[in-house]
């Protein structure tokens, strides 16, 4: 079982996993958990702005710097993400 904080990632155009394939495996996770869609981002292109969502995630959880964690929080506020917590 899944103890740490976990990232989904989804991108609105993937045709190969179904965002209810992600809701699924959502839906059973306990811990502490975030899931984003990339806007217009596709299975095999998940687009340059996309990439660095993981990381502001990583370096938020594994090493606590804050302002990792305050640039991941609001990338739903912008134009290329949404949250679907």
């Amino acid at each position: 079982q899944i103890q740490g904080p976990v990232f989904m990632m989804s991108g609105s155009a993937d045709s190969v996993v179904p965002s209810s394939w992600v809701g699924r495996g959502y839906a059973i996770i306990e811990s502490e958990k975030y899931w984003y869609v990339a806007q217009g981002a596709s299975h095999f292109n998940s687009n340059a702005w996309a990439k660095t969502s993981a990381l502001s995630f990583g370096v938020w959880k594994l090493f606590g710097n804050q302002r990792a964690g305050e640039y991941f929080q609001n990338l739903p506020n912008g134009q290329y993400w949404s949250n679907r917590n």
